[in-house]
């Protein structure tokens, strides 16, 4: 395992170098510039990657001689550990594999459209390298000590093309397979060298995700050996439980993939061989690795990372709220009250004609409004102008709902005749007992 292991990491490390060219000629090529211009931001990115891939060219080559040392060190001390301590081990490797594998599906999902609409992808990685892992578990050889390097390596690739190319140089990460696309106002693979550089970054990410989730399914597997089959399989099972519950916290708090992460990597130091040199190396490239996902990479967007996805909110030329979801538009706010302003969109007339047409159709004022899926509040805004007596505005998101409170120049989740909820839309209409207009 050990050589050709090294061997997967060096071969993932140089196709990601690779990735923001691939993806720049893929753009450039959909957008039919007739000479490519490598921008500033291309050079410095591509440059940051190829340092950093020889850097870790280098390291590995330095390793490689210590690759059988540090591995068999880690399955000596995981069947070191006292037999009394053996359950809280294996309950606590189950948490950390399933813990870390939604906080990376999770992550993924915040930085490209594709990773969202990909979740499942993610999910096949991580159970692709946990599998591997399982399998592999009574190998004498766990490079435990790598997977804080593949998750910092994943981390900075992933980064450094999400900000370190301007949005025209990824272009071509929008062409995503799916009719949907046509009805969300967004390009569709129609030739198939346009889906090339998609399928590129998720063939690397793939491999990435599966190197670094192997050993942690050997360190499962391999305390599980040291149980009874159905002891083993209880404490695994309860550990899982205890890694979806603690995402579940974690998220419901609004807390930022940094925390996640902490939590994630910290526990696998605390299951990480004890030899100081090996200890310090896994501990550094973790810091390196919260470093990276903590970067204010644009600081002029606020980023809120809901119990639902990540929302980036920032403003207009007329100072308007504007919404992004996994760096994509998402929303926007208009200020649809009669009467201009100062800084008012001239379109705002026009705009509000849109948001009322159901009304115009109804022939009345409504008595009683559901809208689902109502965002920061432009249809409730058009509800009240059209004048509802009440209005449930239904919206998954609660952040979306904080949003709209503070940052709609109408105010409208403010109104008195308003109902926020804070729900799935098939969820709200199963379960009320209200009827609407």
């Amino acid at each position: 395992m050990g050589r050709s292991y090294l061997r997967l990491i060096s071969l993932a490390f140089v196709a990601s170098i690779m990735a923001p060219l691939v993806i720049y000629a893929g753009s450039q090529a959909i957008i039919h510039s007739g000479s490519p211009n490598i921008g500033p931001e291309l050079a410095v990115t591509v440059a940051i990657l190829i340092v950093a891939g020889v850097f870790l060219q280098l390291l590995l080559r330095r390793l490689a001689p210590l690759f059988d040392l540090a591995a068999t060190r880690q399955v000596q001390f995981l069947d070191s550990i006292p037999q009394g301590y053996t359950k809280l081990a294996i309950f606590a490797s189950a948490a950390l594999s399933l813990f870390l594998e939604l906080a990376v599906i999770r992550w993924q999902g915040t930085i490209f459209e594709v990773f969202a609409f990909y979740k499942n992808f993610t999910l096949l990685a991580c159970f692709a390298g946990l599998g591997l892992g399982y399998a592999m578990a009574r190998r004498n050889l766990m490079p435990l000590f790598l997977s804080p390097l593949l998750f910092c390596w994943q981390f900075a690739l992933m980064t450094g093309i999400r900000y370190g190319l301007t949005s025209e140089s990824r272009v071509s990460l929008l062409m995503l397979p799916f009719s949907e696309q046509l009805n969300m106002g967004l390009p569709v693979v129609e030739k198939f060298y346009q889906g090339l550089p998609v399928f590129f970054l998720l063939a690397i990410v793939f491999v990435l995700t599966v190197l670094a989730f192997i050993p942690i399914g050997q360190l499962c597997g391999r305390l599980m050996e040291r149980r009874e089959n159905l002891s083993a399989y209880g404490f695994n099972l309860l550990g899982s439980i205890a890694g979806v519950l603690l995402m579940f916290v974690v998220s419901a708090f609004w807390t930022p993939p940094v925390i996640w992460f902490l939590i994630g990597l910290a526990v696998l130091l605390l299951l990480h061989e004890r030899h100081p040199r090996l200890l310090l190396f896994a501990g550094a490239l973790s810091v390196v690795a919260l470093i990276v996902v903590a970067w204010p990479a644009e600081p002029v967007w606020q980023k809120i990372y809901s119990p639902y996805q990540l929302l980036e909110v920032g403003h207009d030329s007329n100072g308007l709220m504007v919404i992004r979801a996994a760096g994509a538009y998402y929303q926007r706010v208009h200020e649809l009250q009669p009467g201009a302003g100062p800084g008012k969109d001239p379109r705002a007339d026009s705009i509000r004609k849109y948001y009322e047409l159901p009304y115009r159709f109804f022939g009345r004022a409504p008595r009683q409004v559901a809208i689902v899926g109502a965002g920061s509040g432009n249809d409730v805004t058009a509800a009240l102008l059209s004048g509802a007596q009440k209005v449930d505005a239904v919206e998954i998101d609660p952040a979306i709902l904080m949003e709209g409170r503070s940052g709609h120049p109408d105010h409208p989740y403010s109104d008195a005749r308003v109902h926020p909820v804070v729900d799935d839309a098939r969820s709200f209409l199963r379960t009320t007992n209200q009827r609407y207009d």
